[in-house]
């Protein structure tokens, strides 16, 4: 039997071909904090910049322990797409990138565990 990954949206439709009797398909749904990344990303356009000379996103700017709030992690997402420190930042990028963290999370604040939480990788027995 052989084993591939395939990451798709639940709502496509699941179609290929091979040259072999059957495969093992491993769905991984994403985490809560993956999936507000990826929104604020592909949606928002926030998916990091080039700070003090290196890539930097949100992931890299959050505490390791403690709470973090919507408000906070709004301006950290923007701070890490290189928005200047002396820069005021319009509200509407902060309300946009809060609500999306409410929305994803269902809360105002958050363990900070909560946004380092990652799905497992395919396949992978080991958390079981």
């Amino acid at each position: 039997m052989t084993r591939d990954t395939i990451q798709l949206s639940l709502r496509e439709k699941i179609s290929f071909w091979c040259p072999v009797d059957s495969y093992e398909i491993d769905v991984i749904a994403a985490s809560a904090s993956e999936k507000l990344m990826r929104d604020i990303c592909v949606n928002g356009g926030w998916c990091g910049g080039i700070v003090n000379g290196k890539f930097t996103t949100v992931d890299s700017l959050l505490p390791s322990s403690g709470n973090i709030t919507a408000d906070e992690f709004a301006i950290l997402t923007v701070r890490a797409d290189g928005w200047p420190d002396n820069t005021p930042i319009p509200d509407k990028h902060l309300h946009y990138l809060a609500a999306k963290f409410i929305k994803h999370l269902g809360a105002s604040t958050v363990d900070a565990s909560v946004l380092h939480a990652q799905s497992r990788l395919p396949f992978d027995t080991s958390a079981d």
